[in-house]
């Protein structure tokens, strides 16, 4: 029951990544609620174990479409906090993806003999590039130093991971949405 428990959270803190702190909250505990009564209402039936894990498990699972869907107009939120001065949660997908490449930096750091000198070296300078794609997908709403970072964090990382094939379209993938993030909020502020 608990590992069941603790995917559905997990799914939970994956796709409000990013959003306020306001929203998260209200998510996860709207989300918690439903679990929670879905497991005492099998309970109060008599059920096993191993069917509530299937039904939180499958309901999860059934849930997936409409999380995306909840969680793409939740970001709109973000306008208003970016009307009102405040910095814009960051794409899920984009701290995914910039997290996974700062994860595998580190992780190489301590793979020399299976990956080779060189893509170690690659797989860290990775890392420090996706953190300033990170750090300027922070600072987006300033006009001038978040795309510069992205840029150079996209760069950096593109450049860092040829060898891989796959990292370098989507870290130019993710600076391309990250610009255009900066162009869009750019437009809000004018606009203010």
């Amino acid at each position: 029951m608990e590992m069941i428990r603790r995917l559905n959270a997990f799914w939970i803190r994956l796709y409000t990544a990013g959003l306020t702190d306001a929203q998260k909250t209200s998510r996860r505990d709207e989300v918690s609620s439903d679990v929670h009564e879905q497991i005492a209402f099998f309970r109060g039936i008599g059920q096993s174990e191993a069917v509530i894990n299937r039904g939180v498990a499958s309901r999860t699972v059934r849930g997936i479409l409409a999380d995306v869907l909840w969680r793409l107009d939740a970001g709109r939120e973000g306008e208003v906090v970016v009307r009102h001065g405040g910095n814009p949660p960051l794409p899920w997908f984009t701290m995914l993806f910039v997290g996974a490449v700062i994860v595998g930096g580190g992780v190489s750091s301590v793979q020399v003999e299976w990956m080779g000198d060189t893509r170690v070296s690659l797989a860290i300078l990775s890392a420090f590039g996706a953190g300033l794609l990170w750090l300027g997908l922070y600072l987006v709403s300033h006009r001038f130093l978040g795309p510069i970072l992205i840029a150079a964090g996209t760069v950096i990382v593109a450049w860092c991971l040829w060898w891989t094939l796959l990292a370098p379209v989507v870290a130019v993938c993710v600076g391309v949405s990250g610009l255009r993030r900066a162009q869009r909020i750019e437009a809000l502020l004018e606009s203010r």
